[in-house]
């Protein structure tokens, strides 16, 4: 698999910007909002899926779900029990937003790659949600093993947005 690399780590010279960067992003009202999300999630079984190009659903063995969603540019999320209401489904493949199957036009990790959200989701089933991580407009659901969903926006070359998904190592 591609993704099973464990990332670089940083110069010595870069640590500061990388923690003076952490530093704005937990201070960021957007960090705020995803504060609670990692209470509710962590803990939780993956039991199915169900994903959009612009959001995604993980469907928990207890009943419960939480949608992960593109708006106003930030990934959001919501969580409830039972079925999910047409409006989440709406948000999970918003017109707002590109596809991001295609490999992209730009300089990004993995952009010269496919990416199909369904199929890197189906990677977390069965698996308990061990973390959370978070970047200045994203969250990714850490798993056992170093695994992670890394969900990321990105610039399609239709002038659009959209969320690209994949199963890494971390």
């Amino acid at each position: 698999m591609r993704h099973y690399k464990k990332p670089y780590k940083a110069s010595k010279e870069h640590e500061a910007i990388i923690e003076a960067k952490r530093k704005e992003i937990m201070a960021s009202a957007y960090y705020q909002s995803i504060l609670p999300l990692k209470e509710k999630v962590v803990g939780k079984i993956v039991s199915k899926s169900m994903a959009g190009t612009s959001g995604f659903v993980l469907f928990f063995s207890e009943g419960d779900w939480v949608v992960s969603f593109l708006q106003d540019m930030e990934l959001h999320w919501k969580m409830g029990e039972g079925e999910i209401a047409q409006d989440l489904e709406a948000l999970i493949n918003s017109p707002q937003y590109g596809d991001g199957f295609r490999p992209l036009p730009v300089d990004r990790p993995y952009a010269s790659q496919v990416c199909n959200i369904s199929k890197e989701i189906a990677n977390s089933h069965g698996k308990k949600i061990i973390g959370l991580s978070f970047g200045a407009r994203c969250f990714n659901f850490g798993f056992p093993g170093g695994k992670e969903l890394n969900a990321t926006i990105v610039p399609t070359d239709e002038n659009k947005n959209a969320l690209r998904v994949f199963w890494e190592q971390w």
